[in-house]
């Protein structure tokens, strides 16, 4: 009961292992941490900006969702997650970011009683497409290598697999993910987007 409660409050910022963990972790993140995006980040961060024009209705069909200020608040969270440098804190970025998704849908639809993980994967995916992190997979890497073999067992291990699934839905993504996207249609969008960038480095 007590191995239990510890794990459950390593949350509260305050909580000592938390405190040891963040400290230990930034004083070797350099040296751990790759210095040059691999190429999975490489391929999520141009899939991303190639994907720049989809909406929420492309994932989910809804097109009446209110966001807010979700979306700049977002990005602010994915810059922060990529780089925090203890996996607490990066995953706590990420579960702050789940958090948000809820109040999305909490707030656009108030019959809702009970939101998971894999209800929120669809604007989570829409949420982290339009903020083109440029090291996702990387963080990915990172987080499930160092972060505490007993948190992997609970909530935040199963939000490090949802940064995994949203990596390789971007990653590998085709008109077929979409709703009401002919294979055409998708290829032109994204072919735009390229074509419209001022950099190079997509063409």
């Amino acid at each position: 009961m007590l191995r239990y409660r510890f794990f459950s409050e390593i949350k509260n910022k305050n909580n000592l292992y938390f405190k040891i963990t963040s400290y230990i972790m930034s004083k070797i993140y350099d040296k751990i941490f790759p210095k040059e995006p691999e190429f999975d980040d490489i391929k999520i961060f141009h899939n991303s900006v190639r994907l720049s024009w989809i909406e929420l209705s492309d994932l989910i069909g809804n097109n009446n969702y209110n966001f807010g200020n979700f979306l700049p608040e977002t990005k602010e969270l994915l810059v922060k997650f990529e780089n925090e440098k203890s996996p607490l804190e990066k995953i706590e970025c990420f579960n702050e970011l789940y958090n948000k998704t809820k109040d999305i849908i909490q707030f656009n639809n108030e019959s809702a009683e009970f939101i998971g993980v894999d209800d929120s994967l669809p604007i989570c995916q829409y949420a982290i497409i339009k903020a083109q992190p440029s090291r996702l997979y990387s963080n990915y890497k990172y987080i499930s290598m160092y972060m505490n073999k007993e948190l992997k067992n609970g909530e935040r291990g199963h939000l490090v697999s949802q940064i995994n699934v949203i990596g390789e839905f971007i990653k590998n993504v085709s008109y077929e993910q979409f709703n009401g996207i002919t294979q055409s249609q998708f290829i032109k969008k994204c072919n735009d987007v390229i074509n419209n960038d001022t950099s190079s480095d997509l063409k």
